[in-house]
């Protein structure tokens, strides 16, 4: 998912397609992303979003750069982790959840270390990953660098 800078008319994204047995996390660094599936899930991800997709017993779905990067060109940033699911839960129902980037726990310690995380308890529910998000950036007013930077979290 990028980094790439679309011109009018360029983008592509993954038009509809399956997925079965595990999930899928998806975050946004820039740009915006646009998800439907057979469930009947919709979602625009923008940036600092995460979206959390259990393809379990098997989901079709598309992701594609958002209607106005597709007509106007613009930049798309993002990564996505797949996640394999334990045998017993292959099979389970397919979920999806979308968690905007404002509901995201956020904290800024007196070194000027910020760090964001998209705790499980905190945001995303009924997943059966066992994952969170973290991100630490570094502040101006940093004294120290920070182990993981903003663009690339790091799995705790």
């Amino acid at each position: 998912m990028g980094p790439v800078d679309y011109a009018p008319g360029e983008a592509v994204g993954a038009p509809d397609h399956p997925h079965r047995g595990f999930e899928t996390i998806t975050y946004m660094l820039e740009g915006q992303f646009e998800h439907e599936d057979s469930a009947g899930h919709k979602g625009v991800l923008k940036p600092g979003d995460v979206q959390w997709m259990t393809a379990g017993a098997g989901i079709v779905h598309s992701e594609m750069p958002a209607r106005s990067v597709r007509d106007a060109g613009g930049k798309v940033h993002g990564f996505q982790i797949w996640v394999n699911l334990p045998a017993k839960l292959k099979m389970t129902r397919p979920r999806y959840q979308e968690v905007a980037s404002a509901k995201i726990p956020t904290a800024e310690s007196s070194d000027g270390l910020a760090r964001v995380r998209a705790r499980p308890s905190l945001t995303v529910s009924s997943r059966y990953s066992p994952l969170e998000t973290a991100c630490a950036c570094a502040q101006p007013k940093a004294r120290r660098s920070p182990r993981a930077c903003c663009s690339w979290p790091a799995l705790r």
